[in-house]
């Protein structure tokens, strides 16, 4: 047992680093849209166990449950072991019955489980919101309603155990007497020795001791494979999006980046592009506009290759990135999006996650960008604070996410509203330092805002309205237009003022 649980220990942590490691390669729609990920790597312990409990307990219950069996035969004769035989299998089929339908009620308690923790999830990591538009009391009450339902599932699964077990004692015990008649009326008749009625009788009670202790497993066991198959189908899976046999590492010279006939639906969602296609010349800054769900972020998931587009192709200086390695196209593009993750590491090595061979004066100069030093040293451990996502505000997480960008220092920028949090003032500030940056060695930049006064100094604007480009220049070329970005000028302009 000892050499065993080595090799469970073993095996269990293997299995869990490939679970983890699959779930890191995997595509961008995977971790969108499946949930409880989390769950997938603390339970990839499970083929182990399951193994495990047929190798250790299972098997050797089936082995003995055969020579039992035998036995039971030879001292007990015919019409004692055919007895038997029945009433194993009238206990298998009812059993088999019986853990289907409570599979069904620990299946649904499950999914109440988990219901409800997402519900305290949600509710505790968003309490400022609910506390801000009163939900607390709504919360609570819904709280209420699914743990008492849980706790209604649990007593339905407890009840449905109780007469699986109940059931199974009655027919064990019912086939008992009966193999005990059997063997009686042969020793009666003296068909049968005193000894061969002994060792019957203490065959069928083993059988039926491991008959109870088998179906236990089988119920065990069966919650396993499941677990087990959803593993190995996980492990089999292969990502939407993968590197293309052959791929090769990004060669930036020029930072041309081209969109050709790009048709894109999103999966099990909306039509965003049909035939999609522009030209970003090198070193040019470009702003993308337009109203919500018009497809400003989606150019930049593309070109990411958070997804395929489904028709066409894209190419960064004439190579389609569908022939780079991933690895290395993601190292040409420094992002801010519009959301900045925090790690649970110090405020350094969060700036630094970007670029770990980064020096602490990169880290500095980076910072003093990003108008963010002041605020780091008012913290008592500075830089080698412990940052949390509680303890930054939004405005600062996304100056962190600059002087992350700017750490890498990669041939292509996107700045996906990456100062939507941030005051006026310190955004012009933000901005007074970047633009030199934006273009420097034939960087190419890419401005994602709806403050449209920042996006002014933009090389090329270009307009999105519907999947579709509807105008493409300077700021003075469009304003001359009079037209789509001139309308949204405008609007933006009146809003301001109607708030003023």
């Amino acid at each position: 047992m000892h050499v065993w649980g080595s090799v469970q220990s073993t095996a269990s942590s293997t299995v869990q680093s490939a679970v983890f490691n699959k779930i890191m390669e995997q595509s961008y729609d995977f971790h969108s849209t499946t949930p409880g990920i989390s769950d997938m790597v603390h339970g990839a312990d499970t083929p182990a166990k399951f193994i495990q409990n047929i190798a250790l307990r299972a098997s050797p219950n089936i082995v003995e449950l055969c020579f039992t069996i035998i036995g039971l035969a030879y001292f007990g004769g015919l019409y004692a072991t055919v007895s038997q035989a029945l009433i194993v299998i009238i206990l298998t089929i009812f059993h088999s019955s019986a853990i289907h339908k409570l599979d069904l009620e620990i299946g649904y308690r499950y999914a109440l489980k988990d219901k409800m923790k997402f519900h305290i999830r949600e509710s505790i990591d968003n309490w400022r919101t609910v506390k801000s538009f009163g939900g607390i009391e709504a919360a609570q009450n819904v709280f209420k309603t699914l743990s008492e339902r849980v706790s209604e599932a649990l007593h339905r699964v407890e009840l449905a155990e109780n007469m699986i077990s109940d059931i199974s004692s009655l027919i064990t015990h019912l086939g008992q007497l009966l193999i005990l008649a059997i063997l009686a009326d042969q020793a009666e008749k003296e068909t049968l020795s005193i000894v061969g009625f002994s060792i019957g009788v203490h065959c069928s009670k083993r059988i039926q001791i491991l008959m109870k202790s088998f179906t236990g497993q089988l119920y065990i066991m069966g919650s396993q494979s499941q677990t087990a198959e959803k593993t190995v189908c996980l492990l089999s899976s292969q990502p939407s999006v993968q590197d293309s046999p052959g791929a090769t590492l990004l060669k930036t010279y020029e930072n041309k980046i081209e969109f050709h006939n790009v048709t894109f639906k999103y999966p099990r969602g909306r039509m965003v592009f049909r035939g999609l296609s522009f030209c970003w010349p090198c070193g040019k800054t470009i702003a993308l506009v337009g109203e919500t769900d018009s497809g400003k972020s989606t150019i930049v998931s593309l070109l990411q290759r958070y997804y395929d587009p489904d028709e066409g192709s894209i190419t960064i200086d004439g190579q389609d990135i569908r022939n780079i390695k991933q690895s290395s196209l993601h190292e040409a593009i420094g992002e801010v999006p519009q959301n900045v993750q925090i790690f649970r590491e110090s405020i350094m090595d969060n700036i630094r996650y970007a670029n770990r061979s980064a020096s602490d004066d990169d880290v500095y100069e980076a910072c003093k960008l990003a108008q963010l030093r002041d605020t780091i040293l008012k913290f008592e451990n500075g830089y080698e604070t412990v940052a949390s996502p509680d303890m930054l505000s939004g405005g600062t997480k996304q100056r962190l996410g600059l002087a992350r960008m700017r750490v890498q220092d990669s041939p292509i920028w996107v700045l996906d509203e990456a100062t939507s949090s941030v005051d006026g003032i310190t955004e012009r500030k933000i901005y007074e330092g970047l633009r030199p940056l934006m273009n420097a060695d034939g960087r190419t930049t890419i401005i994602i805002a709806h403050r449209l006064s920042t996006i002014e100094c933009a090389d090329i604007i270009m307009a999105l309205r519907d999947g579709q480009v509807v105008e493409y220049g300077t700021h003075d070329e469009l304003m001359k237009l009079r037209g789509y970005y001139y309308s949204l000028r405008s609007s933006v302009t009146s809003n301001l003022e109607s708030e003023i």
